[in-house]
């Protein structure tokens, strides 16, 4: 007698997604969606921020080397707008200029601040620049100049030889 194999049972029906997969899958698809808008939205603003505080530092660096050249006066400044001293800039930045003395004589702390300004911007940035500059009202002397007007004042009459000192290594 022959066995018949039997193939096992399937159930046929219709092939698909449940109702519950759809809705399962529609809900990752919209939580990743939005994870990934606030990922754009917080580089947006971090970008935002860091071109500010780019144009905060170039700003600084140039109202610093106008203080170096003398092209503005080495005098404190408080919240001044910076269109004042640059027509490239776009309103709503203020600087300030402090400057203090340091411990060693002739030598004076710049510092420049930048900032946006608060009732232009909501969230302003903020850059500040310190520098060591000699003090304007000082007078230095070279030193070849002063041991030079000393071997001037001491050879009167002699053959004009002079003599430097060496420090052997």
């Amino acid at each position: 007698m022959k066995t018949i194999a039997r193939k096992p049972y399937r159930r046929r029906g219709p092939w698909g997604f449940t109702l519950l997969e759809v809705i399962l899958a529609l809900a990752i698809l919209l939580t990743s969606l939005a994870a990934i808008g606030q990922l754009v939205y917080n580089a947006y603003r971090n970008a935002a921020r860091v071109r500010d505080l780019t144009r905060a530092q170039l700003i600084a660096e140039a109202i610093l080397a106008q203080l170096n050249a003398g092209a503005l006066p080495l005098e404190t400044v408080a919240d001044a707008p910076v269109e004042d001293i640059d027509d490239t800039v776009e309103p709503g930045w203020l600087y300030t200029v402090d400057i203090a003395p340091l411990e060693l004589d002739g030598l004076l702390g710049v510092q420049v601040i930048v900032a946006q300004d608060p009732s232009v911007v909501a969230h302003p940035v903020q850059y500040s620049l310190t520098q060591w500059m000699l003090d304007p009202t000082m007078e230095f002397t070279q030193p070849g100049e002063e041991e030079s007007a000393a071997a001037t004042s001491t050879s009167s009459g002699e053959s004009g030889a002079a003599s430097s000192e060496t420090l052997n290594e």
